[in-house]
């Protein structure tokens, strides 16, 4: 295994932990949702209007890439290469 081979592993290990942890907060913010009212009598609303105010992914996914490469190092070509091939067959699919 080459080393841009393991970066790229460890980067998709990263990504699957934080699907996970979107998958959690989804879920507290739906329990949340029920059982979170503020206010009282008529004025009462819920502490959060929209899951995106509960959870902000993408700043998620921007930290969790600050993580993995601090420096702001740029690329090798294998990595942009593979990731290019990723986003091609993610397109293909239709999951985009």
């Amino acid at each position: 295994m080459t080393l841009a081979e393991y970066k790229l592993m460890l980067k998709a290990n990263l990504y699957r932990e934080e699907e996970a942890e979107y998958d959690r907060h989804w879920r507290a913010f739906l329990q949340m949702a029920v059982k979170s009212p503020v206010g009282k009598g008529k004025s009462q609303h819920l502490r959060y209007s929209t899951f995106e105010k509960f959870y902000n992914r993408t700043k998620a996914k921007k930290e969790l890439d600050k993580s993995f490469n601090p420096k702001g190092e740029s690329k090798t070509k294998e990595e942009s290469r593979v990731e290019k091939i990723i986003e091609y067959k993610k397109r293909k699919r239709g999951d985009e």
